[in-house]
């Protein structure tokens, strides 16, 4: 009876804190830029194969099913290996998260641009990582995530 009891009790409890965590969506699209009378628009393909040069969007979506807010939501997206992060591509970041990256596979975050104290001539000095050398970005959700909401955030990348 006893144990019936704490598997009862166990299993809610692992419930509820599933019913806690967000539903997450990656989808990848592949940008398509053409140009007519000198005006660039963009349309969006499902990124089923992609050449090199070829520019792809990720669209990374937390959706909230639940009836109380998620807080604490952290949403990391790892780079590619044969990519390259496109420097201001990442959206809807002011408003709703900090956007932060690493480039040594998530050991460590910082905002954007990265930085590194690197030694040049016997002197420290601080210099910008390239963003080749990008390996993750982070975006760290300030405010809850309201009960039935989403949030989505956007970032591009070229393949190498």
């Amino acid at each position: 009876m006893k144990l019936a009891i704490w598997l009862m009790f166990f299993t809610s409890l692992a419930v509820a804190q599933v019913a806690q965590r967000p539903q997450l969506l990656l989808e990848s699209f592949l940008v398509v830029s053409t140009t007519s009378n000198g005006k660039t628009t963009e349309k969006f393909e499902k990124a089923n194969s992609a050449k090199p040069g070829s520019v792809l969007e990720y669209r990374t979506t937390a959706q909230n099913p639940t009836d109380k807010p998620i807080t604490k939501l952290v949403m990391d997206l790892p780079i590619p290996k044969n990519t390259v992060y496109l420097e201001g591509s990442a959206t809807n970041v002011a408003s709703v998260a900090t956007l932060l990256a690493s480039a040594d596979n998530k050991r460590s975050f910082a905002a954007l641009p990265l930085k590194r104290k690197v030694t040049k001539d016997g002197k420290t000095v601080e210099e910008l990582v390239p963003v080749n050398q990008y390996t993750h970005l982070r975006w760290v959700v300030g405010a809850p995530l309201a009960a039935k909401a989403s949030v989505t955030f956007k970032a591009r990348v070229k393949i190498k």
